[in-house]
């Protein structure tokens, strides 16, 4: 005869197997669809690719406000799948496919950087207030967590204020000729109008370094 003890152990680990599982089928849509989100932002931008290829062949300035729309269209997305990203790696009891997730988000988010200075170079002066954070990814940095906090307050005030989050310890080739060119050696470090600033950065201070529209 079973003992009660024995039920109540077995009753246990079904329990738990079976909230395990329900745990990984919330985990696997809630990725899903992250990722849906993250493939057809891909097929945006390079969209937005063939558009600057369209114009080196023909030359036609008609380009710029159909460029225009796309990376409106790719910041405002932008800022949603991070903040899907982050609630869900939060969440999530399973975060390996995240951190890949996170990876090809990361190599979208520089394509949108690169593509808003070849707008500028090509189409003249975007209205978009730029500011590249440069913080480690692979490490827990207390200063890095409160001037992310600032920049999170600076984009809520300034429609136009576009963040772009570089993490310097994940050896991406674009971040790290970024990291050279503006002699980035310090943690947190952001860079406003080709300026770096290192160490934690007030919002009066960053305020004052931008044009704001609210």
């Amino acid at each position: 005869m079973v003992s009660r003890y024995l039920k109540a152990l077995i009753l246990t680990i079904v329990v738990l197997f079976v909230g395990l599982g329900a745990i990984s089928f919330l985990d696997n849509n809630r990725i899903s669809g992250i990722s849906s989100t993250i493939e057809k932002n891909s097929l945006d931008l390079q969209e937005s690719q063939q558009l600057f290829l369209y114009d080196s062949l023909f030359d036609d300035i008609s380009i710029c406000n159909s460029l225009k729309k796309r990376i409106d269209s790719g910041k405002d997305k932008a800022s949603g799948i991070l903040a899907e990203l982050e609630n869900a790696q939060r969440n999530s009891l399973f975060s390996g496919d995240i951190s890949l997730l996170k990876r090809k988000f990361l190599l979208q988010n520089i394509e949108l950087y690169l593509l808003i200075q070849k707008s500028i170079l090509d189409c003249g002066s975007e209205n978009v207030e730029q500011i590249l954070y440069f913080f480690p990814d692979k490490e827990y940095c207390l200063d890095c967590a409160s001037q992310a906090k600032v920049l999170d307050s600076v984009v809520a005030k300034c429609d136009n204020v576009r963040v772009f989050a570089f993490p310097h310890d994940l050896d991406v080739p674009v971040i790290n000729l970024l990291i050279e060119k503006y002699s980035v050696t310090s943690y947190p470090s952001i860079v406003i109008k080709g300026v770096k600033y290192s160490g934690i950065q007030k919002e009066e201070a960053i305020l004052s370094k931008i044009s704001c529209a609210e």
